[in-house]
């Protein structure tokens, strides 16, 4: 299946600081110190400012939160790139505050990219439960279900965030998250709400080339050859290198089967190799026809 483009939510969590972990703390420290740090991109002089503040309030989740936000992510390259490290700040953010869902966000993505997926589950599944609303957490959700094969929960997931969708990005979401479960889980119906989700975010904005492309993933996962080559052509006009790439490799997919057919219908050809007619009919049908099994018996 040719590549799906990605909005990477939850992104923006990492980057700016949540404040609503505690009240503000009173004396030199304060949320809006954290932030103006995080603002400069000095990422030792918020962890030490971060430790700082949790030598002196060692009980103030917001503390623990900084700390965890200044060790950050090496996936998203955010921070100090140090995962393991803001795991542990996060867990003690959580810890002491139990019901802030942005703490609970931010474990969950970070056990994700320690690919500690089952602790990812449950911080995250909290997290939804705190605050539903917020697509990019069952945006996470949806992706550690996957990797914890539970496929049916990653549907409900990605169903959670078109239920609260409110824009393209929400939509956008939406439709990677069904496309990602369709090849494992009630496979035709998530395809066609994926692409309904990508055709809901072209009606919000009618030049999102990333959206193009990604509905001619679907369109081609459901077998319509046509328009899907005509939403590749769409996004790669829209400066989409990735749907210029899908569109020339479905042409050479197209010409690469009727090769094999040509191939498999010349004389000569045994008509016992069912199993290498039953792979090509698997992956061919759709662009050139199906082969018919015929027995030289017959």
């Amino acid at each position: 299946m040719k590549t799906l483009e990605r909005f990477v939510s939850g992104v923006a969590l990492l980057v700016c600081l949540s404040f609503a972990l505690s009240a503000a703390a009173q004396g030199r420290f304060s949320q809006e110190q954290a932030q103006a740090i995080i603002n400069t991109k000095d990422w030792n002089r918020l962890l030490a400012y971060g430790k700082a503040w949790a030598q002196a309030e060692p009980n103030n989740a917001t503390a623990w939160y900084v700390i965890g936000r200044a060790y950050g992510s090496k996936y998203y390259n955010i921070g100090l790139g140090q995962p393991a490290d803001a795991a542990i700040a996060y867990e003690r953010a959580v810890q002491l505050n139990p019901q802030v869902a942005d703490a609970w966000d931010a474990l969950g993505v970070t056990y994700q990219e320690l690919e500690r997926w089952k602790e990812s589950v449950a911080a995250l599944e909290r997290a939804t439960q705190l605050a539903p609303e917020r697509t990019g957490y069952w945006d996470f959700l949806s992706t550690a279900y996957m990797h914890t094969r539970q496929f049916s929960q990653a549907a409900a997931a990605a169903g959670s965030i078109e239920g609260h969708a409110r824009n393209a990005n929400d939509w956008f979401k939406a439709g990677a998250a069904y496309y990602a479960v369709a090849p494992f889980y009630d496979t035709t119906p998530m395809y066609q709400r994926s692409k309904a989700a990508f055709v809901k975010v072209l009606q919000l904005e009618p030049r999102n080339a990333a959206a193009w492309t990604n509905l001619g993933t679907t369109e081609q996962a459901l077998g319509n050859t046509k328009a899907a080559f005509d939403a590749y052509a769409k996004g790669a006009q829209l400066g989409n290198a990735q749907g210029s790439a899908n569109y020339g490799s479905l042409e050479n997919e197209i010409k690469a089967c009727m090769i094999e057919r040509n191939r498999l219908m010349s004389p000569g050809i045994i008509y016992g190799a069912s199993a290498v007619i039953t792979a090509y009919n698997m992956h061919c049908a759709q662009y050139t026809g199906k082969i018919t099994i015929v027995s030289p018996f017959q």
